[in-house]
């Protein structure tokens, strides 16, 4: 299990805990906004279920307000009753037992039921409060207090319901509306008497209502670098094609872009990939938003894998730097030909021939920080790539730009899972038309904004954070060193620093590890890294479910996310391998040792607190 090894004092550093790992989505009773993304982070981790576009999140705030309204508590946040729980465990109980059943219909719910329910008990990450498999027929409704089973048994009913009622078309699915109207006839009172025409009237706007407050109370305000990869071959057509540029816009006017915050690239592309414009080209949102709009449409065929080389070589590479490496050295001579930016980087540029490719060259690391913002690409396609696209989209990954594939209508399924970073219920997209795109924005947006940004062992990044903004991380673990620092200072204002070895954007409801850093202030946390086997020292490395249907690799990542607490907060963030960074020691000349630093701490606490 995770430790806390030790904790360096380079000034009057504030932990306010003295414990360890915490997980809110066991804690009965608890809801709120980081108990409900929790609680998704680990279903859509987990990778059991299919992407149900925001639907199950929107129930909890339909039901419950996301667990806050006090009525609630008893059933968790997604208010599942004990009869909505005993159709999903009758469904399972029933064909266990008997294996076939004279009822067809009986049968067509076990079948659709059982693949989740196995998938379930293996999963490395779904797992009960003890570490245990959940074995959902044992499951009591006592426990759906709990969030994470409130919501499992909300997603399976959800599931259940879903093949009863034929709600499979992807048009349906992703639509508000329809959402709304699904769980106003099958939710409310389980379902059991249909809602009169008013009532599902009533209750639909309900659900409307109280997933636009969501929107607002909920909002990620992370910056990202966006770039947009958007098919204009002849299939799309100039109609359609004007459909996906809205929607690609209404997701860039989503965020606050500029130099400093989020920025926006452009690619669209047929058989050939054209470079609109890139991060440099627009410092504004509203210039941004014409820009997409203003996209030419050209037709021809679909080249998907060499548009996602252009996305990795001309727009995070010829005109950008990765944040995980400082920038290239001045030089006097003139760069080659090949390597050269096009004078219009505010208009479109041919992608160059593949001899033609430039490639920039990253100096080894050093110690000058850089700036540190999140890779996303947003794939949008309607169709198969005339070529393989597979290496590109490997590559991608490689880099850490997090990848959403979004197919439209026959947009082939096994591209899209190939476009897509892990897992794929929580990054591939299917629509039926284009028409529908738009209702799939407000999860994109979400979750685009929660994409971690790479950061490489022994790089120094910087990021500046307003009041409640977060900025997410991820570090690649060494195999071989069993300790790693966490340096962060804090410039001006105040952090909140969470890590967590198992799931991406760490927070108040689910992390390893929580401490604060103060304005003027450093500190190094030295954590065990649990990926290390040691012989006879009873450590194991973690899984984590990224594959189809719960399959496990190893997950050898640090997730880390800094919460800004002040107006402004500007800080530095560094992670090296061994259990001291270069940084010089505290005043004092000495390493301060977890165990009596944080009896004397929490000391100090407890004495401050009854104080009070």
């Amino acid at each position: 299990m995770f430790r806390v090894l030790s904790f360096s004092l380079l000034a009057l550093v504030a932990i306010s805990s003295c414990n360890g790992a915490l997980d809110a989505t066991f804690t009965a009773g608890s809801g709120g906004c980081d108990v409900i993304e929790a609680v998704i982070t680990k279903i859509t981790l987990a990778n059991v279920f299919p992407n149900d576009y925001g639907f199950l999140r929107r129930i909890a705030y339909a039901e419950s307000r996301g667990g806050l309204d006090a009525s609630m508590k008893g059933s968790g946040p997604w208010a599942v009753s004990e009869s909505m729980l005993n159709a999903t465990q009758t469904v399972l109980s029933s064909g266990q037992a008997n294996g076939t059943t004279s009822s067809p219909s009986v049968v067509r719910d076990f079948n659709f039921l059982e693949p989740l329910r196995m998938a379930l008990a293996n999963s490395t990450i779904l797992r009960n409060a003890q570490g245990a498999p959940i074995i959902w027929t044992s499951v009591t409704f006592g426990q759906l207090s709990q969030p994470l089973y409130s919501a499992l048994a909300s997603r399976l009913y959800l599931h259940l319901l879903l093949r009863r009622t034929g709600m499979t078309i992807e048009n349906d699915r992703v639509r508000l509306d329809k959402q709304a109207e699904f769980w106003s006839k099958n939710f409310v009172g389980d379902g059991k008497t249909a809602p009169s025409a008013a009532e599902e009237t009533r209750l639909s706007e309900l659900f409307v209502n109280r997933t636009r407050e969501l929107d607002d109370l909920c909002a990620c305000t992370a910056d990202v670098d966006m770039a947009f990869v958007m098919d204009m071959s002849g299939s799309v057509g100039g109609t359609d094609f004007r459909l996906s540029t809205q929607f690609a816009a209404n997701i860039a006017q989503s965020f606050v872009v500029g130099a400093n915050a989020t920025r926006v690239a452009l690619i669209t592309y047929s058989s050939n990939p054209i470079v609109n414009f890139r991060f440099t080209a627009y410092n504004t949102t509203s210039a941004v938003y014409q820009a997409i709009l203003s996209a030419p449409y050209r037709g021809g065929g679909t080249d998907t894998g060499k548009a996602i080389q252009a996305m990795i070589e001309s727009i995070f590479g010829l005109n950008y730097i990765p944040t995980t490496q400082p920038p290239p050295p001045a030089t006097t001579t003139s760069p080659p030909t090949t390597a050269t930016t096009p004078a219009n980087i505010g208009g479109d540029s041919e992608f160059p021939a593949d001899n033609e490719i430039p490639v920039v060259t990253i100096p080894p690391t050093t110690s000058v920080p850089v700036a540190i913002q999140s890779r996303v690409g947003i794939v949008v396609t309607d169709g198969r790539s005339n070529n393989p696209l597979k290496e590109q989209a490997l590559r991608a990954h490689q880099l850490g730009i997090t990848l959403f594939a979004i197919g439209v209508g026959k947009a082939d399924a096994a591209e899209l899972d190939e476009i897509a970073s892990d897992p794929n219920s929580a990054h591939v997209y299917h629509v039926g038309e284009f028409s529908v795109i738009e209702n799939i924005r407000t999860s994109i947006r979400q979750r685009s904004c929660r994409a971690s940004a790479p950061v490489d062992i022994g790089v120094t990044v910087t990021g500046v954070l307003d009041e409640g903004e977060s900025q997410f991380v991820s570090i690649g673990l060494s195999p071989d060193e069993p300790t790693i620092t966490v340096s962060v200072a804090a410039t001006t204002g105040s952090l909140d620093v969470y890590a967590s070895f198992d799931f991406p954007n760490p927070s108040a409801a689910l992390n390893d590890f929580f401490g604060q850093v103060m304005e003027g202030n450093a500190a190094d946390f030295v954590l065990e890294n649990p990926q290390i086997t040691l012989n006879g020292g009873g450590r194991r490395r973690r899984q984590a479910t990224t594959g189809s249907g719960g399959n496990t690799t190893t997950n050898n990542q640090l997730y880390i996310s800094v919460l800004g607490r002040g107006p402004t907060n500007q800080f530095t963030l560094s992670v090296n391998n061994g259990g001291m960074t270069t940084r010089a020691p505290d005043s004092s000349g000495e390493h301060l040792r977890v165990s009596a630093w944080l009896l004397t701490s929490c000391a100090m606490l407890v004495v401050y607190l009854f104080s009070l």
